[in-house]
């Protein structure tokens, strides 16, 4: 039994160190959130949305925001992808009153044309 659990663990710790994507929520500074986003997929991310919550200190909800970054066209009029492949970014979003802290969920993101 003992055995079982630990192989479970293990396999449960593996699974989650795969995903695709991280989005990380870091810090808020100056009245602004901080997300860390990791593409670990060998596909660029052509397009991604995001659930973002903030949270007062008492941790009651006082925003549930969502937003989304797309492919973007540079000055050459070339198509360039929200995220390479193997790469990480961030972005920041303002925060509402009072926020302390804030979580990030992925909605939906779309490799190469095909959702995930």
């Amino acid at each position: 039994m003992k055995n079982l659990c630990l192989m479970l663990l293990l396999a449960a710790l593996i699974s989650c160190s795969n995903d695709p994507i991280n989005a990380d929520f870091v810090e808020i500074k100056d009245n602004l959130a901080r997300f860390d986003i990791e593409n670990n997929s060998d596909s660029d991310i052509e397009k991604i949305s995001f659930e973002i919550n903030y949270f007062d200190q008492n941790e009651k909800l006082l925003l549930t925001d969502t937003v989304s970054y797309q492919i973007s066209i540079n000055v050459d009029g070339d198509e360039s992808p929200f995220l390479m492949a193997h790469d990480k970014t961030f972005f920041v979003q303002a925060i509402p009153t009072d926020c302390k802290k804030a979580d990030i969920r992925i909605l939906e993101a779309n490799f190469n044309n095909e959702i995930e």
